[in-house]
């Protein structure tokens, strides 16, 4: 079976390029002849020491001629209204590539990784398309889940000035029209005349808030998987980061997006009692400081004796490290629309406990699966709680918690799952009969 991957986001910092890594790693290894196409590469090397899988990238391709491109692509991403378009011409660059592969060397399934403009790119793609097998995964919640007290949060943002979440929710509301859903089903009823096409969900919550999509009966969950971390133990990840080995180590993770509220975890924190340091790994984006800006919090609110900030872009190598050496992982993040947070994954993996908004699906597997503690967002008492209960904690109620998460990783590690899941969906798509157009 030969499979063609396409992830047009997997360059840009904070996008979780962990997926695509698992899904091609365990394809691989099936013995699946596997493709990727990239629109500009991907974090980190995986792809470099993977040799049993092809990389494409779009304006590698290109070289020279690529110049246009990067610099539409770069106005687009600076004037803030234009910034979907940016992620639409990554999309159409990739998807692009990927159906001139598929004429010349016909791939049995071509697999779109993520997409913006909620899928209506893809919707479009397979009505204009013919006699392909395409598969798309659908990574969060249906965005209208989200779309609950819209006005007041809008109003909320736009009054603290805070236009990155404004125009975030706005964009989210956009996509919930009426008219949106009816060029979305449109598009659908000519594509599955056309193609054969499938969803795939991560988790069987996000599948059901598709219910009422008309083609929800599409939709296959298929577990997120991830590899079995290297064993590191708490000592070895603190000496590689020159970290105390007695202190509290809370760990906030990942670049500086706007629906974090990094200055809501400074609030909380700065009149709690006993010895701990907040740390912040990831880079921090310029266009996000005015929202999220690390140093200047740790500032104002009196925090940089306690604090420990390391911006720069967190290797895929190093990334146990940070998991490894923290006690708790703080994931604080605005009442806006949340997909699952990658961080969140990795935590669990090494047994990390999650002080975590209280927000969708993250809120609900945390509370129901004992991975941690909840607290309100954009509530600083209620996270000032949190906080307090875990380091309240006694040293034997810790290693009873992270032992409790630790059985939910194991009994939740089901990478012989997702590659049979993946295969069995590329199958059936290739048995599928299709009516004619």
């Amino acid at each position: 079976m030969r499979i063609l991957l396409v992830e047009p986001f997997a360059h840009r910092v904070g996008h979780f390029s962990g997926y695509p890594a698992y899904v091609s790693q365990a394809l691989a290894s099936a013995g699946v002849t596997v493709a990727l196409v990239t629109f500009d590469n991907v974090l980190g090397n995986w792809t470099e020491n993977d040799t049993r899988m092809e990389h494409i990238s779009v304006l590698a391709r290109m070289g020279f001629w690529g110049w246009p491109l990067r610099l539409l692509r770069k106005v687009l991403w600076v004037v803030l209204p234009l910034r979907p378009f940016a992620f639409a011409v990554e999309a159409i660059g990739a998807i692009s590539m990927a159906l001139r592969l598929n004429r010349k060397h016909g791939y049995d399934v071509i697999h779109i990784l993520d997409i913006t403009t909620r899928n209506l790119l893809f919707m479009l793609v397979a009505a204009l398309t013919k006699n392909l097998n395409l598969a798309l995964t659908l990574h969060g919640p249906a965005k209208e889940t989200a779309t609950k007290d819209w006005r007041q949060r809008t109003r909320a943002s736009l009054k603290n000035r805070d236009y990155m979440l404004w125009f975030s929710l706005l964009s989210v509301r956009l996509g919930t029209l009426g008219i949106v859903d009816a060029v979305r089903t449109r598009l659908y009823k000519r594509a599955i005349r056309r193609n054969r096409i499938a969803f795939a969900c991560l988790s069987q919550e996000t599948r059901q808030t598709y219910a009422d999509k008309v083609f929800f009966d599409r939709i296959v969950h298929i577990p997120d998987a991830r590899p079995e971390p290297p064993a590191m133990t708490r000592t070895e990840a603190r000496q590689q980061l020159h970290l105390d080995p007695e202190e509290t180590i809370l760990l906030c993770f990942g670049v500086n997006h706007v629906i974090k509220d990094y200055e809501l975890v400074f609030r909380a924190a700065r009149d709690l009692p006993g010895d701990f340091k907040l740390l912040f790994a990831g880079k921090i984006l310029p266009e996000a400081t005015r929202q999220n800006d690390p140093p200047r919090f740790a500032r104002e609110y009196g925090m940089v004796e306690s604090t420990i900030i390391v911006d720069a872009y967190i290797p895929d190598d190093e990334m146990p490290w940070y998991f490894a050496a923290a006690d708790a992982i703080i994931l604080a993040y605005k009442n806006a629309p949340l997909d699952l947070p990658g961080s969140f994954s990795y935590a669990y993996q090494y047994g990390l406990p999650s002080i975590a908004a209280d927000i969708g699906q993250l809120g609900a597997m945390v509370r129901e699966h004992g991975l941690g503690l909840t607290f309100t967002p954009e509530d600083a008492y209620s996270l000032q709680q949190a906080l307090l209960s875990f380091l309240q904690q006694s040293h034997e109620e810790r290693l009873a918690l992270r032992d409790r998460i630790l059985q939910f990783t194991t009994a939740n590690r089901v990478w012989d799952q997702m590659t049979t899941g993946y295969i069995d969906l590329y199958q059936a798509l290739r048995e599928e009969k299709r009516g004619e157009e």
